[in-house]
């Protein structure tokens, strides 16, 4: 059985990353960074003790991250655009923004009881969720992760298996009464409203991604969160004391049957990419990843 891996170990989940990277027209220096972005992730954050450490502090600024809750958003600020949710299940309060007539959380669910980094989900019982270095001050930073069946409620051998049949239009899923998965033809609609999408001119992530965080060394994304969806990194990685931000991939209820395995889409945002993309992967899902509800 293939191991699962967790969200911050991409290389292993991802391995045409390398690939892809080379096919880019990133200056070399860009390239010789994110390779060697991508071989210190495989051999130090896939190591159990990558994710293992909690932050040394808990202020509202600790280690150069605000937390969620005092993180404002550009378009945010004078509130024409946003509001607020609070899910009735545990009281958390969330932002919300609408976005080309779609109303979205404008940050990552996080509900669920928190389950080890190391421990497999659960078959039955409450909803689980982990979070970034087995800490829940990371899931109140940036939001939980979840395996797929985690995020749809859907029965364990749907992480392995094709199960586009118990899956709703539109699917709930782990959201609140009244919210559900986004579909991927939701995130097209999201991306063509937030910004360009023309492959050459592509600043879509830009759009999307908050404007703290995202940063690995040298290297920083171009972040103007003008959207207002607020989207924080989820791969993390700790080194000399700094923690660094690089990928995120935020789950659709889409899932199809391809002749080697599922198939899933997740909506993508890279740091050295000024475009997210919505893209399908065919294989099994093994990682653990974000979730954002949309209103139905």
């Amino acid at each position: 059985m293939r191991r699962r891996t967790t969200f911050g170990c991409f290389t292993n989940a991802y391995p045409s990353a390398m690939l892809s990277i080379m096919d880019t027209a990133y200056s070399s220096v860009t390239k010789r960074a994110l390779l060697g972005l991508l071989c210190s992730l495989s051999a130090s954050a896939c190591s159990p003790s990558a994710e293992s450490e909690m932050p040394n502090s808990d202020t509202s600024t600790a280690d150069g991250w605000e937390w969620r809750a005092n993180y404002s958003s550009p378009p945010c600020a004078g509130g024409s655009t946003c509001g607020e949710l609070i899910d009735e299940r545990d009281g958390k309060h969330y932002r919300t923004v609408t976005i080309g007539g779609q109303t979205w959380l404008a940050e990552s669910l996080n509900f669920g009881v928190r389950r080890a980094l190391a421990d497999p989900p659960a078959e039955s019982g409450p909803s689980t969720k982990s979070c970034a270095f087995d800490s829940e001050l990371w899931c109140a930073r940036i939001g939980a992760r979840y395996f797929f069946h985690e995020a749809m409620a859907l029965p364990a051998r749907c992480d392995q298996e094709e199960c586009s049949a118990l899956l709703g239009h539109p699917h709930r899923g782990i959201c609140p009464v009244g919210w559900h998965i986004p579909s991927g033809q939701e995130f097209l609609t999201l991306l063509a409203a937030v910004g360009n999408t023309e492959p050459s001119t592509c600043n879509t992530a830009t759009a999307l991604r908050a404007t703290q965080g995202w940063q690995y060394e040298d290297i920083a994304a171009s972040a103007t969160d003008s959207s207002g969806f607020s989207v924080f990194p989820q791969n993390l990685l700790k080194s000399a004391g700094t923690y660094w931000g690089t990928i995120t991939m935020i789950w659709s209820a889409d899932s199809f049957a391809t002749p080697a395995a599922a198939r899933f889409h997740k909506l993508e945002l890279r740091i050295a990419d000024d475009c997210a993309h919505l893209v399908p992967y065919y294989a099994v899902s093994n990682t653990a990843e974000t979730v954002r509800c949309i209103k139905d």
